[in-house]
Parts: C-alpha cells; structure tokens; sequence
C-alpha cells in the first residue's frame, strides 16, 4: 500500500510541473501491464492533477490487492519544503525537485525519515508518465516502475 501511494502522489506532481493549459494535467489511470510493481501489487489508480508552474494538487483514488479503496491528497510547490500528505498511513509529508520540463524527483518522509523516492518522467507525447519508484522502508530498498496513460 506504502508505495503505490506514493507512486500516486508522484504522477501527480509530474503533472503538475506543467501549466494548466499543458496536456500533462488532467487524469491519468494506471496501466499494470507495462509496470512492475513493488509488492504488494495495486489493482487500479486514477490520478486527478491541477497544476500550474508553482502549485501542485492531487487527488489519487485507488484499490490495493485486497480490494480496499484509498484517497490520497496533497497540495505541494516545487520548493524544497515538506508539505503534508492526506489519507496515507505510510506518507505523512512530501518534497518535490524538478529536474527539468518532463522530469522531476519526490521525497516521501514519515517521522523525519525517508520512506521513499519516485523520479517521474512524462513522455515527449504527453501521453504517458513513467515512476521510477525507490522503497526504502525496509532494511533493504526495493525498486519497482509504473506506468500511468493519459485519459
């Protein structure tokens, strides 16, 4: 559950690093056949992003392997600071770097420590986003992609 939050929150931030009227802000639904997951697997995710070049808001829905529903939120800038992370048990805040116009990296923390990095890329084409997803909660860090499609 820990990191396919997390992976939600990064989609939609690297949405957000465009403008509004850029077509990589919208929606954007989960394609598990073109990612590997880190386990446990997530069945679906739909993404809602309103974004500018200094503000980020996301709203993530999705269903985990059990079948359990989640909502993720969060409002964020692209500054550096930590900014909070509704409706995630394992996220309690989040950073952003942008790297460039398609690519940017999120820090995720709870209790100060780093539980996780995504570096998201969008495609040339806008229509697809790839996370490149880093775990570190437990003693050894695992790694896993997900590959979001625009609707």
């Amino acid at each position: 559950m820990r990191v396919l939050r997390v992976l939600v929150v990064m989609l939609s931030l690297s949405a957000a690093l465009l403008a509004a009227d850029n077509p990589f802000s919208g929606t954007w639904n989960f394609n598990p056949s073109k990612s590997h997951q880190i386990s446990p697997d997530m069945k679906s995710s739909t993404a809602h992003v309103e974004a500018d070049q200094q503000s980020f808001k996301l709203t993530q829905e999705f269903v985990d392997d059990k079948g359990q529903s989640m909502t993720v939120s969060f409002e964020a800038k692209s500054d550096g600071k930590q900014y909070p992370v509704k409706g995630d048990p394992d996220n309690e805040s989040v950073s952003m770097q942008r790297v460039n116009q398609r690519d940017v990296v999120f820090t995720y923390r709870k209790a100060d420590k780093v539980v996780s990095k995504v570096k998201v890329v969008v495609s040339a084409d806008g229509k697809t986003t790839t996370l490149h997803v880093t775990d570190y909660s437990e003693a050894k860090p695992k790694t896993g992609t997900y590959v979001y499609d625009k609707q």
